[in-house]
């Protein structure tokens, strides 16, 4: 982004249009948002890497597409609900990016789930009504079981 001071055409900061990219102050008070902001997405990454894998390794293991879809969901909504309550007592903000949007999001497959769902001679939407059911029932177990096992951080 560009500037006109004086005559002068100066590159100035995308983020906040006041820094002056020329001089030695540029934008410093800005390093440690774009720092927070790189971590964030490193973590949510590797977290999606490694919920990626798991989900394969799932399908692996149980080769039906649809049996395999079911579980990977059902087994990230049990984990995110017991992962949701550990980091509200704990207030741990890093390991929520790299376990809730990176792995549990890299684990459950909501578009198989939807792209199965089309398909009538299988199941079709009993297939989806299935995977939104269980999905719930496991919140409404895990959530309140996580609630009496994990403490509150004094």
């Amino acid at each position: 982004m560009e500037r006109q001071v004086r005559g002068q055409q100066l590159l100035v900061c995308n983020l906040c249009s006041d820094c002056d990219l020329a001089s030695y102050k540029s934008c410093h008070k800005h390093q440690q948002e774009i720092w927070t902001v790189l971590n964030s997405l490193v973590l949510v990454s590797v977290g999606g890497v490694a919920g990626t894998l798991a989900r394969y390794g799932i399908g692996a293991i149980f080769p039906g597409d649809r049996q395999g879809t079911l579980i990977a969901n059902v087994v990230g909504v049990a984990l995110a609900a017991a992962l949701l309550v550990l980091m509200e007592r704990r207030g741990i903000s890093q390991l929520r990016l790299l376990l809730l949007p990176g792995f549990c999001a890299g684990l459950t497959t909501f578009s198989a789930v939807t792209a199965q769902s089309l398909e009538p001679q299988e199941g079709g939407m009993s297939f989806l009504l299935q995977n939104v059911l269980f999905s719930l029932v496991v919140v409404i177990i895990i959530l309140p079981l996580a609630r009496k096992v994990i403490p509150v951080r004094p």
